[in-house]
């Protein structure tokens, strides 16, 4: 796929190397490592909530031991995209995106699942990017997919779930998601 032809506006970057790529298929859903473990748990461990407000006895902390990550292929549009750009940023008209890049430390694409608590609040869920304003781009990995793409959801950063309430469908591919012109968040109104 020619992915210059896709977008009206870009700030792309080199693309990811095959061996940027073998690194990334090997550590993006593998066991959570012990510091993995360690600064998930001091991160969840704070509540975020005022004392009085009343959010903050309902709060809990979770085990990021109990994750269960993807357990299916990642997605083959998503890497024929890294290959194009490893990250960078998009738009068509008033779609935006902001990728991810493979590997980096803060803002890749493990870096990002881990750091959101996707396991905890939308298992199966593969964040790829944001739309620019705190809503992500996710791939839902629920269900098995015969032809290496996944359907495409959205949920805003602060409000991550499966409910309906909090997650909205956007395409069935990343190229269809790409092609699409509307900002996203318009899309959860229609629902």
């Amino acid at each position: 796929m020619n992915w210059n032809t896709i977008f009206t506006d870009s700030a792309e970057r080199p693309g990811a190397s095959e061996i940027e790529l073998r690194d990334l298929l090997r550590t993006l859903f593998a066991p959570l490592s012990f510091d993995e473990i360690s600064a998930t748990r001091k991160q969840a461990s704070h509540n975020p909530f005022n004392e009085n407000d009343l959010l903050h006895v309902s709060f809990r902390t979770f085990d990021p031991k109990l994750w269960t990550l993807p357990t299916f292929e990642i997605p083959v549009s998503l890497l024929e995209f890294l290959r194009f750009s490893n990250g960078g940023d998009f738009s068509n008209e008033d779609r935006h995106f902001q990728f991810f890049p493979a590997l980096h430390p803060t803002n890749g694409l493990r870096a990002m699942l881990l750091a959101y608590e996707f396991p905890e609040y939308m298992p199966m869920g593969l964040p790829f990017a944001f739309n620019g304003g705190g809503t992500f781009y996710i791939f839902d990995m629920r269900g098995h997919s015969s032809t290496g793409d996944y359907p495409i959801v959205a949920s805003h950063a602060s409000s991550l779930g499966w409910d309906s309430d909090e997650c909205w469908f956007v395409a069935n591919s990343l190229e269809e998601a790409c092609r699409g012109k509307t900002n996203i968040d318009d899309l959860r109104k229609n629902v």
